[in-house]
């Protein structure tokens, strides 16, 4: 009763006052953004300065006037996109890391707790996942205003195709992963839990996730797997589950931009992944009741 106490509205949660903690809660997400805008604005400032000093014939000497599409062209060709998200958010897992440590690290069975077990469900639930919503996404833009995707499109090409592509991997599927499950499941579910019932600190820390990632599309399917990484989380009770289905998530990403380039055919991509998303996300879902049972049983034979 103890272990399921922790997770009831008014029991671990004594800690502060419930306004307080849903306060707390909220407030991971304002750090994260303001560290990814702060580093953003201080490295795109520098860009520019150097860029100015170097590309002189960038301002029009009749008028004074800046050629600022230049700038942003030399911005995407550069790569430099890339290595600020890959600083930005490194200094958003650096902020993460210390705050949970210090925080609630005794609440995190740890690293050790997980069995190499647990990777199979993961993999299948991030390969899966990734795939459905990656086909419904495509469907969804087919039907909506352009200008709603327009800032999606753009975000997902420079993350994925353009630019420096080995930063670009790094930050998404081993940094972001650490960082975004350290501020939400870790931090902002655990300021919640301490005042709110188990599934209304989830959909608190789902919603706040799906906020940070500032465009609405991306929002809403943040939405949603932030409660499936939520789930992981409590499920296992440690941090280091949903991290490992989030970097499987974010990395399956590439495969699917790896097969939309080996198939030409779209109606196969379709079918493809509209079988194997779903086909895995059912299996990997019920493999994680095994997982979590093997998981218990390799610890109490380790600690025997």
């Amino acid at each position: 009763m103890e272990d399921n106490d922790k997770y009831v509205k008014g029991s671990v949660a004594s800690k502060g006052s419930k306004g307080s903690n849903i306060v707390l809660a909220i407030i991971p997400m304002v750090v994260g953004l303001a560290v990814q805008g702060t580093v953003s604005v201080i490295l795109t400032g520098a860009y520019m300065v150097f860029y100015f000093i170097n590309h002189p014939e960038v301002i029009r000497p009749s008028t004074g006037v800046v050629d600022y599409g230049g700038l942003v062209n030399a911005l995407y060709d550069s790569g430099f996109f890339s290595t600020i998200l890959f600083i930005a958010t490194f200094a958003t897992l650096v902020v993460g890391f210390f705050w949970y440590r210090g925080v609630f690290r005794k609440e995190d069975a740890g690293i050790k707790s997980l069995s190499p077990k647990i990777f199979l469900p993961m993999v299948l639930l991030g390969i899966g996942g990734q795939f459905v919503i990656s086909l419904v996404l495509t469907k969804v833009t087919e039907i909506i205003p352009a200008g709603i995707t327009e800032q999606y499109s753009q975000m997902m090409e420079s993350v994925l195709a353009e630019g420096n592509v080995f930063l670009s991997a790094v930050s998404t599927v081993i940094l972001a992963p650490m960082a975004e499950e350290l501020l939400y499941r870790g931090i902002s579910l655990g300021y919640a839990k301490r005042s709110l019932s188990v599934i209304s600190a989830a959909l608190l820390q789902a919603v706040l996730f799906g906020i940070y990632h500032a465009n609405i599309i991306q929002g809403v399917y943040a939405f949603l797997i932030g409660l499936v990484f939520a789930y992981v989380y409590l499920l296992f009770n440690t941090i280091w589950a949903s991290i490992l289905l989030h970097a499987c998530f974010n990395a399956a990403a590439y495969l699917s931009v790896l097969m939309g380039g080996l198939i030409e055919s779209e109606f196969a991509i379709n079918c493809i992944m509209l079988v194997a998303g779903l086909g895995f996300s059912f299996l990997g879902f019920k493999l994680l009741p095994w997982a979590k049972k093997e998981n218990a049983t390799d610890n109490v034979a380790e600690n025997a």
